[in-house]
């Protein structure tokens, strides 16, 4: 059952935990009896749900139009994808992202009284990173008047810009709170966390990395440069990510116990392969681009060879095949590269999920760094740019290794000499040096998170044609259709708050920019 944003009920709080939360902890109380739920336990089950929400429909359609999947001519379907005709039927993230924003409203209506105070201003940064989701797929969505339950089942939609602005207030008013608590350290408390485990310094600098994430995706705006410093310059002293942000409940090979992402791109429990790893496919805009650049070492790393069930990387690049988005014929499911190692790999379902990594936190230090001449922890845009890449490559080299692994660094630097004169990977020799930021940053999120590779797409693409290497429309649009620049509101949320969704005209999606969408 689906929670309505105005409807947020204790028996619904049941359905979630009962799925999402208590099949990864080791409880006592009897499971067929249930009672008022924990905030801790609502908390470890929204974060567990958030990193399922993301890999979800919110990862795989926006990374399609980013220029990373595409789709087997083995089977049909995905046609609204390629041609750019959908409605409000299709593509629904609302209803669960407002979900996922309801479990975290539990934990900071009830933390206080359950004695898990301390969870509060996670719970608020989540909420922040989710309700700045919202606006990058919606524009104006319910905010402040949304989450009250019965108080307010039909709840006002606030302006984008505005939710925003709050946005960054909030998250200022959780780093503050934070500081001034003091945390518990024993398992039984920091077990409730799987992101950092109660480590305060952690949460702290996410919440940095989402407000940076909330200011540049305006850098292209104009008249912003002075709210977006001023901002700026209140984080860095705390700093943001230094490590990548790994999802950890402890899955299990077991049926509604894997790795989401693993289960809906890759294998099953008993290792049958899913139709999401063979109909997905990897693009030819993506693949071309690691080909051209000679990173064989990603490339391997990004996608497997073509094939059904491989499950060894190949010395014969001829072998990795992108298929062209909306192409007919030609591409076959054995003849496409499928979602390569980094995430997918046979009988690994268990691997900690990767929420948000060091590589992306770089690579927003980079651009304000280059915008605005500013210097982050005495590092330039420059260091902070190849800083970012050698990260990418240490996560690719080892998804789950140890802040500080030099893994992947031999490849790194093979990878920048071989590239010392080819714009977009060597620093002097891009001439468009925002341009290069934001095609190694795109090319980070391959596999990670599609629904912000789309956002930064559509904030720096356009006219410009900065944000990605090379054209991602699809073969199949008619040229009079332009690409999406958004999400249409949920079919069910007309019907149940018809009177505050804003009108939808013909095609909305197509035309109607999200406020940052200035090209």
């Amino acid at each position: 059952m689906k929670i309505n944003i105005g409807t947020f009920a204790v028996l619904s709080l049941l359905t979630i935990l009962s799925t999402g939360c208590k099949k990864f902890i080791d409880v006592n109380d009897n499971p067929n009896s249930p009672t008022i739920p924990r905030s801790d336990w609502v908390f470890t089950g929204a974060q567990g749900n958030t990193y399922r929400y993301q890999v979800g429909t919110s990862h795989i359609v926006p990374g399609t139009w980013s220029g990373f999947y595409a789709h087997s001519t083995s089977y049909t379907g995905g046609g609204n994808e390629k041609v750019y005709a959908f409605s409000n039927t299709d593509f629904d993230v609302f209803s669960g992202w407002y979900d996922n924003l309801g479990e975290y409203q539990y934990v900071l209506d009830n933390g206080d009284k359950d004695g898990y105070p301390f969870l509060k201003q996670p719970a608020e940064v989540m909420q922040c990173m989710i309700f700045q989701n919202l606006v990058d797929f919606y524009g104006d969505i319910p905010y402040k008047e949304a989450l009250q339950g019965v108080k307010d089942i039909t709840p006002a939609y606030a302006p984008q810009k505005d939710i925003y602005e709050d946005l960054v207030k909030r998250l200022d008013a959780a780093i503050t709170a934070m500081k001034d608590e003091i945390w518990p350290t024993a398992t039984e408390f920091t077990k409730q966390d799987i992101y950092f485990a109660l480590n305060k310094t952690s949460w702290i600098r996410l919440a940095n990395t989402i407000k940076l994430r909330i200011l540049m995706r305006q850098s292209f705006m104009t008249g912003r440069d002075s709210y977006i410093t001023t901002n700026i310059n209140t984080t860095i002293t705390d700093g943001y990510l230094t490590s990548n942000v790994l999802v950890q409940p402890g899955y299990q090979l077991q049926s509604g116990k894997l790795n989401p992402y693993y289960l809906s791109y890759g294998f099953n429990e008993v290792n049958t392969i899913q139709t999401g790893h063979q109909y997905r496919k990897m693009n030819a805009v993506i693949i071309n681009w690691l080909k051209s650049t000679t990173d064989t070492f990603r490339l391997k790393k990004l996608a497997w060879p073509k094939g059904t069930t491989v499950t060894a990387p190949s010395d014969v690049l001829t072998n990795y095949v992108g298929i062209p988005l909306g192409v007919s014929a030609g591409y076959s499911t054995a003849n496409a590269s499928a979602m390569g190692p980094i995430q997918i790999q046979r009988g690994e379902g268990t691997r900690p999920g990767i929420f948000m990594t060091q590589a992306e936190a770089l690579f927003l230090q980079a651009e304000a760094a280059q915008r605005y001449g500013l210097t982050f922890n005495g590092l330039d845009a420059k260091t902070l740019y190849q800083n970012g890449i050698q990260a990418h490559f240490r996560l690719c080299a080892g998804p789950t290794a140890a802040a500080g692994s030099t893994a992947g660094d031999a490849p790194y630097n093979l990878y920048m000499t071989l590239n010392a004169a080819t714009p977009n990977v060597s620093w002097d020799a891009s001439t468009d040096k925002i341009k290069a930021i934001l095609i190694q940053k795109w090319e980070s999120l391959c596999n990670i998170n599609g629904g912000e590779a789309w956002a930064e797409y559509r904030k720096s693409s356009g006219s410009l044609s900065v944000g990605v290497p090379a054209s991602v429309r699809s073969q199949t649009a008619p040229a009079s259709v332009p690409e999406p620049v958004r999400f249409y509101y949920p079919l069910k949320e007309s019907n149940t708050n018809g009177d505050n969704v804003p009108d939808m005209p013909a095609e909305y999606a197509l035309n109607v920019r999200i406020f940052w969408d200035v090209n």
